[in-house]
Parts: structure tokens; C-alpha cells; sequence
């Protein structure tokens, strides 16, 4: 899912921002590990 979404970015971003945006997604997924792990 994460490759469809860097794909797509890739067609209207360059390359800093698509690289801005994987470690915003990859940051955003490690906070959500995080918050799941909180909960159980």
C-alpha cells in the first residue's frame, strides 16, 4: 500500500519531497506501532 502511495506521490513530487514524505509516512507508522502497543 505504501508503494501505491509513494508512486503516486512520485508523479507530482520531486525527489526531496518524496523523500520527506517516506519519512513522514515511516514515522507516522512507527507512532501508530507505538499507540497499539500503549493500548494492549
Amino acid at each position: 500500500m505504501v508503494n501505491t502511495i509513494l508512486k503516486k506521490a512520485d508523479l507530482f513530487c520531486p525527489n526531496s519531497v518524496r523523500i520527506n514524505f517516506t519519512i513522514y509516512l515511516y514515522n507516522l507508522f512507527l507512532l501508530t506501532i507505538k499507540l497499539e502497543s500503549c493500548h494492549t
